[in-house]
């Protein structure tokens, strides 16, 4: 009897290795690529370029794009330049986490095959719905591949796709620049930025920082953001310290996947005669809108992360001078051109800049 069971037991071993391996041999058909695949190099005017593979899963019915961010200065570098993140919608909502066949899904379910089908596709590249167009796939419609529906797309798609790349280069360059922190060099900005306010900033950029979602959705002052869906955990995070004298102002701020036609937002909390927020400080709700909302149209290009910065140190200086001229013994000397420090009833700060006459004023 014993004897028995043993062969019994190897019996069944084997044929579970069997099925195992008609599982693996499944998946493997399922998933193999078409032997022939294109790659897609989009350079940009200064030759950096990102390479994209576009193979065919005949089985699926689907294309799926593998890539690599080639840069002229490699290390030059960081997470915004990471090929999945470049990628990362590309339109609106593109992820390329889920295939857009909704056939595979069942197809995969009938052959045995169990997992997380998205993730299945993803060992083999990201199934974006711009790839499956390029290659003239409509899902919703019966006939198949048409190649109009390529024709159609190519062109804007990989303009798209050079626009992304040159705006996350621009991005990286600047946000290299800002994590020098106190190596941070207000004169080293584009002189275009300079020009919109041609003045002193004493206000000194102490540090810049990587954020994750979880820090930044701990703070308080942030709960509104992300309640809302302004701010999610797909955006870039990012903490920076700047600092005059005594007072100490944080800015969490989050940058878009589709930076710079979404700008950035920030955060601010002062450390200065308490702990002010836009929660309960109405100057700093008004700080924040000349920074994220107060932006002109053609202001909106790839430079605009450091045009934020550079207003916000600008705005902190005015901030602290205006509100220290109601101390008897300021702190901050008024330094900044502003004929009223606080207007109104509602004692507006002068947060706006009159170019032609060089002068802050209220609006």
């Amino acid at each position: 009897f014993k004897e028995g069971s043993e062969e019994e037991g190897g019996e069944a071993v084997k044929e579970s290795a069997r099925d195992r391996e008609t599982q693996e041999e499944k998946k493997a058909k399922f998933f193999k690529p078409h032997p022939l695949s294109v790659v897609l190099d989009i350079k940009t005017q200064e030759e950096d370029s990102i390479s994209l593979t576009i193979s065919y899963l005949p089985k699926l019915g689907i294309v799926t794009v593998q890539g690599k961010v080639k840069l002229n200065n490699p290390t030059f570098a960081g997470e915004v330049l990471e090929v999945g993140s470049v990628l990362n919608q590309v339109y609106e909502g593109d992820e390329g986490l889920h295939s857009p066949n909704l056939k595979n899904e069942y197809q995969l379910k009938e052959a045995g095959i169990s997992g997380d089908v998205a993730k299945l596709i993803r060992e083999v590249g990201a199934p974006y719905v711009w790839a499956q167009r390029l290659a003239g796939l409509n899902f919703l419609s019966e006939g198949g591949a048409d190649k109009s529906i390529s024709f159609h797309h190519l062109k804007s798609t990989i303009q798209t796709i050079r626009n992304r790349l040159g705006s996350r280069l621009a991005l990286q360059k600047q946000l290299s620049e800002l994590e020098q922190g106190k190596g941070f060099k207000v004169e080293s900005l584009p002189q275009h930025i300079l020009n919109k306010i041609p003045l002193k900033v004493n206000s000194k950029l102490k540090s810049w920082s990587s954020l994750t979602w979880e820090r930044y959705s701990q703070h308080p002052e942030t709960a509104a953001l992300s309640t809302n869906g302004v701010v999610d955990s797909t955006d870039f995070l990012y903490k920076a310290m700047i600092t005059r004298g005594v007072a100490n102002l944080t800015a969490l701020v989050s940058v878009k996947c589709d930076y710079p036609l979404s700008t950035p937002v920030f955060c601010l909390s002062l450390q200065w005669k308490g702990t002010w927020t836009a929660l309960d400080n109405e100057w700093i709700r008004d700080l924040e809108k000349a920074i994220n909302v107060d932006i002109e149209k053609d202001e909106r290009d790839n430079d605009v992360l450091s045009l934020q910065v550079y207003r916000l140190m600008m705005m902190l200086d005015v901030l602290l001078e205006s509100v220290s001229t109601l101390d008897s013994e300021p702190v901050f000397i008024k330094e900044k051109p502003f004929q009223i420090g606080m207007e109104g009833r509602l004692r507006k700060l002068p947060f706006k800049f009159n170019l032609e006459e060089k002068i802050f004023t209220q609006e």
